[in-house]
């Protein structure tokens, strides 16, 4: 009985379907196939936009704030292996204007309170800038003080 099925069977013809390999097969696979690949490019866009791939390889630079005083200038505080520095960037290029101790970098400081980091920041910048540029309400004085 069993080899009389596996005859049956064998003798049915097969019925004919799509080709594998047929053009509309292939059509329908490139165009999942580039589909596909506009969705990984425009996912890897948008996490790159929003900062996701920030410091995932555990890199030994990192910035810790930045600062925009101006149109293209920015102000940068940077951790760098054990080293806190702040930076000015502009056009021009790119300038060191402190390197605090290697004990401020390790420890991870609470935000100061506006008044404060405002007083050490023009207290940094003043000999870098100079008192012509200052706008802090002591430069302001002083200017007041020298007409």
């Amino acid at each position: 009985m069993n080899t009389s099925l596996l005859a049956a069977v064998a003798a049915s013809p097969i019925p004919a379907g799509p080709s594998l390999l047929g053009p509309d097969r292939l059509i329908g696979m490139s165009g999942a196939l580039l589909l596909v690949l506009a969705l990984v490019v425009m996912l890897a866009w948008i996490a790159k936009r929003l900062g996701a791939v920030r410091n995932v390889l555990g890199r030994s630079i990192k910035i810790r704030e930045v600062l925009a005083i101006g149109a293209r200038e920015r102000i940068l505080l940077v951790d760098c292996e054990g080293q806190r520095l702040l930076i000015a960037s502009s056009p021009a290029g790119i300038v060191r204007l402190h390197a605090f101790d290697s004990t401020s970098a390790a420890e991870d400081l609470e935000t100061p309170p506006l008044a404060t980091a405002s007083s050490v920041f023009a207290s940094i910048l003043r000999p870098q800038v100079g008192t012509a540029h200052a706008v802090t309400p002591d430069a302001r004085a002083k200017e007041a003080d020298r007409q």
